[in-house]
């Protein structure tokens, strides 16, 4: 389960900053023979996600009405939402977002530690009633179960059943990224003996780069009101530079720029290391 505690502490993290609150993950067990009476019996919120890229495979996150209320709720917090409507459109679109904050966090400390680009998909959220095989406890699938602390509130169990396809791919990257590192972090060996890693090896390693704009902190309520030319003003103001992201880090700052007919970033100022860049 280690790769899965890995996992966990990543969109616990995120999870975190959206809600503004500790978040905490137990260990996760690997669910072995039968599955949970409450993972078959109870009407469960199911969110499902789509692996791409260097991973393919869906995931399947589970978790009961009540803990979906309380996620709602803290979501929520400040709105007249009726206790009816936390499962409808508006507390669904809220679960959405928080499982899609928790997988986000899932596949970034996964990459982190297969060393690849973990994609995945937006999640598909359904609630589904008890009894139905939507989870699926067999040989062509691993369950894992965990319990998670929001705040001061202990939920219940939540599942998480993979693909074993994709935990046996899952398994074999992270064999993979680990007789890969060298044994001493900056050195890599050879038969005559250690010798440093040049900027020469790393040259055609490709990194994902993402330029910003501005960002906004909106409500659920906002969301859900969005049409065809709705305006979301961005905390920036026309005249200050743009952020450039490599891998998620902040690396330069610039202005963006008409090339060819695309848009551009003219780079305005490069990072180092000490403040925050690559």
């Amino acid at each position: 389960c280690e790769l899965v505690q890995v996992m966990l502490a990543g969109g616990a993290g995120n999870l975190q900053s959206l809600l503004s609150t500790d978040v905490v993950f137990s260990t996760a067990e690997v669910i072995d023979g039968s599955p949970p009476e409450a993972a078959t019996e109870d009407s469960l919120v199911v969110v499902g996600v789509q692996f791409t890229g260097t991973l393919t495979g869906e995931t399947l996150l589970a978790l009961t009405l009540d803990e979906a209320r309380a996620i709602v709720r803290l979501m929520t917090a400040g709105m007249d939402v009726a206790e009816e409507d936390l499962l409808g459109e508006l507390g669904l679109s809220a679960i959405g977002e928080a499982m899609n904050q928790l997988m986000a966090g899932f596949s970034r400390s996964l990459g982190e530690r297969i060393d690849r680009v973990v994609q995945i998909g937006p999640p598909e959220i359904e609630v589904v009633e008890h009894g139905s095989d939507r989870l699926k406890f067999d040989d062509q699938h691993t369950g894992f179960s965990f319990t998670a602390t929001i705040g001061h509130d202990p939920l219940g169990a939540l599942y998480w059943v993979m693909d074993t396809s994709f935990v046996v791919e899952l398994l074999e990257l992270a064999n993979e990224s680990a007789e890969a590192a060298p044994s001493d972090p900056g050195q890599a060996t050879s038969g005559d003996g250690p010798a440093v890693v040049g900027l020469g090896t790393l040259a055609d390693l490709e990194l994902t780069a993402v330029v910003e704009l501005g960002r906004a902190t909106l409500p659920i309520r906002t969301l859900l009101g969005m049409d065809q030319g709705s305006v979301i003003r961005l905390g920036r103001t026309v005249d200050e530079p743009a952020d450039l992201y490599v891998n998620g880090t902040l690396a330069a700052k610039g202005d963006i720029v008409l090339v060819d007919g695309k848009l551009g970033l003219r780079v305005r100022e490069v990072l180092t290391v000490k403040e925050g860049g690559i």
